[in-house]
């Protein structure tokens, strides 16, 4: 669900266009942190699921499954434990963007810059027991999942020029944002039947992490350099729960996951440096901020044991995210573009994921090769900006092999998006709004996934649980099992 900036829902506590210097929790800052969000995606993990571009809810049938449909836990058979690492490559191209003022109209333009960082982090890691209950299949699961990484870390230097094209100041801007949101979940499923089987998980979200902003300019024939910086800390908490079914037939599966909405605590606190105007430091606010529902629909096509063609729709409502007000606050606030919920234009978008995976045999060793396709529609917008549709579309490669107890995965996925993005450049923006940098902005990521997978031989995993919960296993009990 890579990374997005909760400082940026800070903004809907203000009026646009207020001054640093009022020295409230300041929307200048907060627009900077908007320009550090990624795409907007809550998705399951797992180099597997990666691999097949994250169409997996209709499949489901490993250790990763609880976290796109926890109903396919109950098609484990052996107590496992998993793991699984990312790494990412981000790299960002901004061109044709010019300087608007808010009265006079265009009034410059910048040079084309582009940033870029790498990233690594644990995905996911899981233990998973499952047991039989009146003869049916039920497993029970404890797992960590990072859902969101904020990791950002950019610098940009470009000039900016007068009409003539004539460079005007050198502007230099480094953003660094470092922590994330993650999960633990506690999932259960149960094998109803032989086709139907159910399952349930709640989460535990956790998030911390800070925003770093620090904006410099020199001017032509100015004898200092102008600055200012913004820091924010951020945290997170909140309860979610998650259900899924999962039905099964010889040649086609169908699945279906159900989000809840839920309640979090957002908590943040700010600090200003700035040469144009004064600093200050602000205490910690706490703000509700109400996540929206979701659901997915999944198939899974199944040629012949070997094969299986994935396909997944998912719906996010992000009309209804929202900073909840209580009178006389006034009427709750979007959190995409900060109009009053009965008035929002956020929509409501879907994402579309397309999977494949063919298994080979290796002498006895069983490789499987996998592809898939997504295209992710964003909610993302600065309301000041006409609206525009943001798309995220992508490819994926994996591939995965078990030998014994072990299977280990690996998978690449690439993705790219272009889209029109507003831009507080020069730290005179941010302490006066009067002109701002419009232009386009082409994003490109890369992801590189690698899962590992352990099964214990059942009787020693029997033998371990009953020696911590029960006692030694006496030599007549072993021998009767």
């Amino acid at each position: 669900m890579r990374g997005f900036s909760l400082a940026f829902l800070a903004l809907a506590l203000l009026p646009f266009g207020g001054s640093a210097q009022t020295n409230e929790p300041i929307d200048l800052g907060l627009i900077l942190a908007e320009q550090s969000r990624p795409s907007f995606t809550l998705i399951g993990a797992g180099a597997r699921a990666a691999g097949m571009g994250g169409a997996f809810t209709a499949l489901a049938d490993d250790a990763s499954a609880a976290s796109f449909n926890p109903a396919g836990l109950a098609l484990l058979i052996a107590p496992e434990i998993s793991v699984v690492g990312a790494s990412r490559s981000h790299e960002e191209d901004y061109t044709e963007f010019y300087s608007l003022h808010v009265e006079q109209g265009v009034v410059g333009s910048y040079d084309d810059t582009s940033t870029s960082f790498n990233a690594e982090d644990l995905n996911f890691a899981a233990f998973t027991l499952p047991f039989p209950v009146r003869d049916r299949n039920f497993c029970v699961q404890f797992s960590y999942h990072r859902q969101i990484d904020f990791t950002v870390d950019t610098e940009r230097e470009l000039a900016e020029r007068n009409l003539a094209g004539e460079a005007t100041a050198i502007l230099r801007q480094t953003i660094h944002q470092g922590g994330d949101i993650h999960t633990f979940s506690l999932a259960t499923a149960y094998q109803l039947s032989q086709r139907l089987s159910l399952g349930v998980s709640l989460s535990r979200w956790i998030g911390d992490w800070r925003f770093s902003s620090a904006s410099r300019a020199t001017r032509e024939g100015a004898s200092e350099t102008a600055f200012y910086g913004y820091d924010q800390e951020n945290a997170l908490r909140g309860w979610n729960w998650s259900s899924g079914a999962l039905l099964r037939y010889r040649y086609l599966n169908l699945g279906f996951v159900y989000r809840f909405p839920f309640d979090s605590d957002y908590t943040f606190s700010e600090q200003l440096t700035s040469s144009l105007t004064p600093g200050f430091t602000e205490p910690a606010v706490e703000l509700p901020l109400h996540f929206p529902r979701s659901w997915t629909f999944g198939l899974a096509v199944k040629p012949t044991d070997t094969w299986h063609i994935t396909a997944d729709f998912a719906r996010y409502y992000w009309s209804e995210m929202e900073v909840r007000k209580t009178p006389p606050d006034g009427e709750s606030i979007n959190f995409f573009d900060l109009e009053a919920s009965s008035q929002t234009s956020t929509p409501n978008v879907g994402h579309l994921r397309l999977g494949t995976e063919l298994t080979l045999f290796a002498g006895r060793t069983p490789v499987a090769l996998r592809a898939g396709y997504l295209r992710e529609e964003q909610p993302l917008h600065f309301f000041a900006l006409p609206r525009e549709d943001t798309v995220v579309r992508g490819v994926t490669l994996g591939v995965g092999a078990k030998v014994g107890p072990f299977a280990i995965d690996l998978a690449y996925q690439r993705t790219e998006s272009n889209n029109t993005v507003l831009q507080l450049l020069d730290p005179r923006n941010l302490v006066d709004i009067e002109f701002v940098a419009i232009g386009s902005k082409h994003t490109r990521e890369q992801r590189v996934f690698i899962g590992v997978l352990y099964q214990f031989p059942t009787e020693t995993m029997r033998r371990a649980l009953h020696f911590l919960f029960v006692g030694p296993l006496s030599e007549d009990a072993a021998h009767d099992s």
